[in-house]
């Protein structure tokens, strides 16, 4: 079963399962971040393994991605994954924390939105993030790059990039490198095709070409064209939609949504279970 021996061998899987010691001697500064690929995922369970670049499985759950996601929407099984070395606060056991996608936000890419306010009697307050659209990021004022006297914080307004960071005690999500920009940012469009659509929802799901197939949940609302009552997106039409979050749930989920006709090449089934033929799509979507 999925539970079995996780961390002994047996359970969900074969394969060398992490241990409590010997995994842990290589890696003393838990804090660095590790990678490897998904190998086994229980939608059931939200949980699976991830595959070390060492040759060792970490017990992954879904909680632990820095990024929700919906059920369903788990990375794909191969997907390259960055962690940290972790362990359960209740068994103590070995687990990946922190677990991004290859390339997701980190510490390598920056992050652009504008100052939503800011109170200069605690030296702190929070960026309007552009990229993904409508995310709050808590930003303080030794975060700056550039060090303003105190009273003379940036105005509401002011461009800004910056990098995803953590509090160290906390843990919770904050600005960090922040610098001012001489101008906005453009939020960078992100380039897919619709999956399913739901007509009695109004709502359905699209893949990202530009993520590695990932799956973003999209609304009918959310066309930047609103959609004529009774007309469906057909599965395959290509889009093109700027990567947002959900006020109430803080869910990611596709906004501005576009229909373009870019010529996007699908995977090969023999390398994805058969769901989408190789192909490129004409200006009509259909595939000719």
């Amino acid at each position: 079963g999925f539970g079995g021996a996780m961390f002994g061998g047996g359970g969900f899987g074969s394969g060398a399962l992490v241990g409590g010691g010997a995994f842990r001697q290589g890696f003393v500064n838990k804090q660095q971040r590790m990678s490897g690929t998904l190998c086994e995922w229980n939608p059931e369970k939200a949980c699976g393994f991830i595959m070390c670049d060492g040759g060792k499985k970490l017990f992954a759950h879904k909680t632990d991605f820095a990024r929700a996601f919906e059920d369903g929407q788990e990375p794909r099984k191969g997907s390259m994954l960055t962690f940290v070395f972790g362990a359960d606060p209740r068994s103590g056991r070995p687990r990946a924390q922190d677990i991004r996608e290859a390339g997701d936000v980190g510490s390598e890419k920056r992050l652009y939105g504008t100052i939503s306010e800011f109170n200069d009697a605690k030296a702190c307050g929070f960026i309007m993030c552009s990229n993904p659209a409508g995310k709050k990021f808590f930003a303080h004022k030794t975060e700056f790059v550039e060090q303003f006297p105190d009273g003379g914080s940036p105005p509401a307004g002011t461009p800004v990039s910056f990098q995803h960071g953590f509090d160290p005690k906390s843990g919770k999500e904050r600005a960090t490198d922040i610098r001012i920009e001489s101008r906005e940012m453009e939020p960078e469009r992100l380039y897919g095709w619709v999956s399913e659509w739901r007509s009695e929802k109004a709502c359905g799901f699209l893949i990202c070409a530009s993520e590695n197939q990932k799956r973003y949940f999209m609304h009918k609302t959310e066309f930047a064209e609103p959609l004529p009552e009774g007309i469906v997106p057909p599965d395959g039409a290509e889009v093109s939609f700027l990567r947002g979050v959900d006020a109430k749930s803080g869910r990611e989920r596709a906004t501005d949504i576009r229909f373009e006709a870019h010529g996007l090449e699908r995977p090969d089934p023999a390398q994805d279970g058969g769901d989408w033929k190789r192909r490129r799509l004409g200006p009509g979507g259909d595939g000719s």
